[in-house]
């Protein structure tokens, strides 16, 4: 009936949208492994950009919201910036398709350790990125529009505009799962090369050197246990 169901060209966007967040949910449902892995993203891609010192500074508005930053609290540049409601790659193609109820539930509650973890990346790179450049001197509406989209470079965006064209097609998106993240994680790796190529070489230092200290711990966990 699936095979049938998929080489109807009526009802085969649909059904593929279905199956795409069964698997979803089935390979992530309280997968804390994949939340601790997708936490990686920010020494890899926002140490790189922001630096020790702003990357820190991130960490340290995330866990106390209600401190002031630069006139403000953190918890009001949050919510003033939107980015809470930016999709998590889990939620890719599945967030408005229609869970209703208790499907609804069991979704958000299964896949909290890949969101959460999501969270904790997109909020670390907009505090530190909002507070390096209002240290920079910019204006606050400027300095929020760039730390989004500092956020969005590092992090990637996961709605269907921010999706590589080749996964928007239903069924390619099934049969690729999992494949829009690191084609945005090795276009953002090449785009750090171009710019070591004009000079600005400390950000691809920093991301090799991530890479390298992560593989190291990874390769040591493997072979100890």
């Amino acid at each position: 009936d699936l095979r049938a169901a998929l080489r109807d060209p009526n009802i085969s966007a649909p059904v593929a949208s279905q199956i795409y967040r069964v698997q979803i949910v089935s390979k992530l449902a309280f997968n804390f492994v994949h939340g601790l892995i997708n936490l990686t993203q920010t020494p890899m891609n926002t140490w790189p950009l922001l630096g020790s010192k702003y990357t820190g500074k991130g960490l340290f508005y995330l866990l106390n919201p209600d401190e002031m930053l630069h006139g403000q609290s953190a918890r009001s540049l949050l919510h003033e910036s939107g980015i809470s409601r930016d999709l998590a790659k889990v939620e890719e193609f599945i967030s408005t398709q229609g869970a209703r109820g208790l499907l609804k539930a069991t979704q958000e509650i299964a896949l909290a350790p890949s969101r959460l973890s999501e969270q904790f990346n997109r909020r670390v790179a907009f505090f530190g990125a909002y507070n390096k450049y209002r240290d920079e001197g910019l204006a606050h509406l400027e300095a929020l529009g760039k730390a989004r989209e500092l956020v969005n470079r590092t992090q990637f965006s996961f709605n269907r505009l921010g999706t590589p064209k080749l996964l928007r097609s239903p069924m390619l998106r099934l049969l690729l799962m999992f494949k829009s993240y690191p084609i945005h994680q090795v276009n953002f790796s090449a785009e750090l090369i171009d710019d070591a190529l004009r000079g600005q070489v400390g950000p691809l230092a920093r991301h090799v050197m991530a890479y390298l200290v992560l593989g190291g711990l990874a390769s040591y966990g493997a072979l100890k246990y």
